[in-house]
């Protein structure tokens, strides 16, 4: 990973976000580690169905991201397709991806959370055991007040197997609201310590 890190952009993984990558300035792309989450599958409201299959969906995941930022580190998250979603052979979607992104020697980090599914915090466990590139653990700002925050940070570095400078945390603060500042400043500093 980049530790001269500057910014982690949150991006859909969806056509727009890949073009302007594609024509972001290379000093630029240097300075980010962009996060794609891989969005939903359209859905066709006429038929009442999802308008494509998940391979349909994410077939083209890959050569994507390889478009638009060649071989930089990059963490993906597939927080809005369903955590135990299968592609048509029976493999767990992030599998699929990961295997495609080895394929193109791409740097994809999974992203986990403490709320996911069991089978995709097994996948993610899997393709860190394969790939020894890290995770990245995304925290949820509901879960920073938590009085099991530490408990949490524990148990997710024993079922992993895996140590602390292996994984790379997003705090993901959402909307801000002012009154909550000194909460998060106390629950950032439990997970920094």
């Amino acid at each position: 990973m980049n530790k001269n890190l500057l910014y982690v952009p949150i991006l859909k993984a969806k056509e727009g976000e890949f073009k302007a990558l594609e024509v972001t300035n290379n000093n630029t792309l240097d300075k980010i580690t962009p996060l794609f989450e891989i969005v939903n599958i359209p859905w066709n409201y006429e038929e009442e169905t999802e308008s494509k299959t998940i391979d349909a969906h994410l077939d083209k995941i890959g050569k994507k991201i390889e478009d638009s930022i060649d071989q930089r580190y990059f963490f993906l998250d597939s927080r809005y397709i369903d955590g135990d979603r299968l592609m048509s052979d029976g493999i767990h979607h992030l599998t699929f991806l990961f295997q495609e992104f080895r394929n193109r020697n791409l740097n994809g980090i999974p992203v986990t959370g403490f709320t996911k599914m069991n089978q995709y915090k097994e996948t993610v466990r899997d393709i860190f055991n394969e790939d020894k590139k890290g995770i990245c653990l995304r925290i949820e700002s509901n879960e920073l007040g938590s009085k099991d925050l530490k408990a949490n940070l524990d148990e997710f570095l024993i079922f992993n197997n895996i140590n602390k400078d292996e994984v790379d945390i997003i705090i993901d603060l959402k909307n801000i609201d002012s009154n909550d500042k000194n909460l998060y400043l106390l629950s950032i500093s439990t997970i920094l310590n």
